[in-house]
């Protein structure tokens, strides 16, 4: 009796141990999504083309609110003509499912496009990352929509 209570004590403890670190990898992916999610409007903030195509997949998609879509080589022309004043993100909610990351938020922003006409934007979207077989996560589509 005391070599099976043994047993099943050694069995929970493993089991909960598993489950801890299964949480803790989940929080971890978290984090390190947002913390994409916040480099990517520093870097649009800045003009960087360079560090966001970084962080974009090469088959990028995204889907802007009047339905038109822009693969990463116009964002990233885009982001070049662009001068942004302000940028903030907020609500942030990342669901990560193993190699694959959810993320829903705002984005507010004020910035003028490449004629110098000044914009605002107040958006929720949805972005999407994958861990790439050499372990970096990259985003490999967005969409968003206007809010009022």
């Amino acid at each position: 009796m005391t070599k099976f209570l043994i047993c099943l004590v050694t069995a929970f403890s493993c089991l909960s141990a598993s489950a801890q670190s299964g949480e803790m990898k989940r929080i971890t992916v978290e984090s390190e999504i947002a913390a994409l999610e916040e480099s990517w409007a520093a870097a649009q903030k800045a003009n960087d083309a360079s560090a966001i195509a970084s962080l974009l997949a090469d088959n990028y998609i995204e889907v802007l609110p009047d339905g038109s879509l822009m693969n990463k080589s116009q964002v990233l022309d885009d982001a070049k003509k662009s001068k942004y004043e302000t940028i903030e993100l907020s609500d942030l909610k990342v669901i990560s499912f193993g190699d694959t990351a959810v993320v829903v938020g705002t984005f507010d922003a004020k910035h003028s496009d490449k004629d110098g006409k000044p914009l605002q934007d107040h958006e929720r979207y949805v972005d999407t990352w994958r861990k790439m077989p050499g372990g970096k996560w990259q985003c490999i589509a967005e969409g968003n929509t206007i809010l009022r």
